[in-house]
């Protein structure tokens, strides 16, 4: 019994070890669930910032070739506009010879 004795308080110190690693472990996955759980809508807002930049990019490319299109559209009413006046032209010119 008196080797029992020397062991006796060393026992409740390593039941508290025990006990403080085990409160340890438990903060450390507690910890992790909140890391977690904070780094999903981190995530998720970049995910949503990146999408919100490839659709202002394709923004700036569908007005580009809106621009495009509107000065095309100009260009053909300028040439239509020119062919109207030649044919407004030719069509006085055909009338005064059948006419004259």
């Amino acid at each position: 019994m008196p080797d029992d004795a020397p062991l006796s308080p060393a026992r409740p110190l390593m039941q508290a070890s025990e006990r403080l690693r085990a409160a340890l472990d438990r903060l450390e996955q507690r910890l992790q669930h909140v890391a977690s759980t904070q780094a999903a809508p981190a995530r998720q807002l970049q995910l949503f910032e990146q999408e919100n930049e490839a659709l202002r990019q394709e923004k700036d490319r569908l007005n580009a070739a809106i621009a495009q299109l509107h000065d095309q559209y100009n260009d053909l009413r300028a040439v239509a506009s020119t062919i109207y006046g030649k044919l407004e032209e030719s069509i006085e010119t055909l009338t005064g010879v059948m006419e004259g």
